[in-house]
């Protein structure tokens, strides 16, 4: 299995038969033996392409040769002059991650403190209408009481 990408769908990991040509596992394209996958980022090319055409990377011996004074591998060598740009847009990003999750938690906080608050308004209703009741319930046995008395 290689790690060449297919051209066709993009998909990852060639699979090479044992006369030399490759097949994507995904849309089922086919790769004769003369095209071949850069060891450094797996774009294929054709078996006497000197470098990649994705990374630049020397692939024949006379390309190697060439490049000798040239730092190895040059995809790494990219990267690495990006990695400064990436972790500043990753602090970035990871910032306003943290400002989103704050947002959403002052949020829950928020609809917690409004749910008590209307927890709470429910039970004095509950305890204000108990209240009510009990009285009226009080006085109708006052007059109740009170009307037994005057007709005995």
């Amino acid at each position: 299995m290689s790690l060449a990408h297919c051209a066709a769908c993009g998909a990852p990991g060639l699979k090479t038969q044992a006369d030399g040509t490759r097949i994507c596992r995904f849309c089922g394209r086919s790769y004769g033996p003369e095209v071949q996958s850069c060891p450094a980022c797996g774009t294929l090319h054709s078996a006497q392409a000197d470098t990649c055409p994705g990374c630049g990377e020397p692939l024949s011996i006379a390309a190697r040769v060439l490049s000798r004074g040239t730092p190895r591998p040059r995809w790494l060598e990219r990267t690495r002059s990006q990695a400064a740009e990436l972790q500043a847009l990753e602090e970035r990003a990871s910032q306003a991650r943290m400002a989103g999750m704050q947002r959403v938690e002052q949020v829950r906080l928020e609809q917690d403190r409004l749910g008590q608050l209307a927890e709470e308004r429910r039970w004095r209703a509950i305890f204000l209408w108990g209240a009510l009741g009990l009285l009226a319930l009080l006085s109708l046995l006052a007059l109740v009481g009170l009307w037994l008395s005057m007709a005995g």
